[in-house]
């Protein structure tokens, strides 16, 4: 919430959402830059997907895979 709003490219391709954004800095890993790609498809009335964090680094944990769910506000 102490941060500027992250500037999020969204883009159609199909029946789906693909999101990009970043790079910025992780508050996961702090000093680490991290970019973020996603896909979401509409499942009823919510959006479902997931997006990939791509740490800055190498090895097998510079990449991290979340669930993500959106719904419309009332």
């Amino acid at each position: 919430p102490d941060r500027p709003p992250i500037p999020v490219r969204v883009t159609i391709v199909g029946d789906s959402l693909r999101t990009e954004g970043g790079p910025f800095e992780s508050t996961v890993r702090k000093g680490v830059q991290v970019r973020l790609t996603g896909v979401l498809r509409l499942e009823g009335d919510k959006l479902v997907g997931t997006t990939v964090a791509h740490f800055a680094g190498s090895g097998p944990d510079s990449v991290r895979r979340v669930r993500t769910e959106g719904t419309r506000q009332p």
